[in-house]
């Protein structure tokens, strides 16, 4: 469980700020370099980092992607506040991966009370593997109170109970944030992950495509036009 918050980052605070506009949001394609991801600490660093515990096989990047052998917590820290259900709705509405293999999303949720000391953690994930959508079963990996108000269970949810929650919270006084947003992949599984999306960012770790250098059209020595 975390127990520090991570700093807001710019693009945090601008995805916050596109969950809130009516329209789409700018997407950008950003190429992630080869090992830049950071690790957990005491809390969630900014930008890719591997979870606690570290895996046994570290990631491996090459121009194909990011291969995450084992039990992998592959995350992308930003504190993202949620104003409503329907804001955490939009977010995974907006969430996709390209890869190869067996893998989950994850949520990093504090809950947060105005009441000192009550972290309200948990972490969401979609029971299939794959793209999360909004519906299906959900599952927590904590129960969250705030107060002596239990808001959401450990264990598995339809996706209304999930999004229920938020708006619970917030009539409780507490303050969701999303602490980072990525993938999960499970003792025994492989996934080669060409890229990640969400908040209208695309974060691509297979190497950007060349485009090709077209041939000069060679010219007769007596050519005049």
């Amino acid at each position: 469980m975390k127990k520090s918050r991570i700093g807001a980052t710019g693009f945090a605070l601008a995805l916050a700020g596109s969950l809130a506009i009516a329209g789409p949001a700018i997407a950008a394609d950003i190429y992630v370099p080869d090992n830049s991801q950071g690790t957990e600490g005491e809390s969630y660093p900014n930008g890719w980092f591997t979870g606690d515990p570290q895996p046994e096989t570290a990631p491996v990047d090459d121009a194909t992607g990011i291969t995450l052998t084992g039990r992998t917590q592959f995350l992308y820290g930003g504190i993202i506040p949620i104003a409503a259900g329907t804001e955490f709705a939009a977010l995974v509405e907006g969430s996709d991966v390209d890869a190869d293999g067996t893998l989950t999303f994850q949520y990093p949720i504090f809950f947060n009370s105005t009441v000192e000391g009550n972290l309200g953690f948990t972490t969401l994930r979609p029971v299939p593997t794959g793209a999360p959508t909004p519906g299906g079963t959900w599952f927590s990996s904590q129960n969250v109170a705030i107060g002596d108000v239990l808001i959401l269970s450990q264990g598995e949810h339809t996706w209304d109970e999930i999004v229920e929650a938020f708006d619970d919270a917030i009539a409780q006084d507490g303050v969701p944030e999303v602490l980072a947003v990525g993938v999960f992949v499970d003792p025994g599984d492989t996934a080669l992950v060409r890229s990640v999306t969400f908040g209208g960012n695309t974060y691509h770790f297979a190497a950007q495509a060349v485009a090709p250098v077209p041939t000069p059209i060679q010219r007769p020595a007596d050519f005049t036009g």
